[in-house]
């Protein structure tokens, strides 16, 4: 996963029980991590929306892109747009 580096960064100060801190940890190693690189990925897996949003497809937008799709045989491959531009 690659996630956008936010500049500048934040240290933070994080106190868990004993018990949620060692399967942290577990699960971190799990993954080959770092318990603070696992916990940077809980942070980014939870906020990715907000970051990254997602927003719902108008209904004409849908509508042209079931189309495109159903013409997608008749696409042509353009390697050279001065050539293309020059033939048509």
């Amino acid at each position: 996963m690659q996630v956008k580096t936010l500049s500048p960064s934040s240290q933070i100060k994080v106190t868990l029980p004993t018990e949620l801190y060692g399967l942290a940890r577990s699960k971190a190693s799990q993954f080959g991590l770092s318990l603070s690189a696992y916990l940077r990925h809980l942070v980014i897996t939870d906020v990715k929306d907000s970051i990254y949003p997602t927003y719902q497809a108008s209904e004409m937008v849908e509508k042209s892109y079931q189309k495109a799709l159903k013409e997608q045989d008749k696409a042509i491959v353009v390697t050279d747009l001065k050539e293309f531009f020059a033939n048509l």
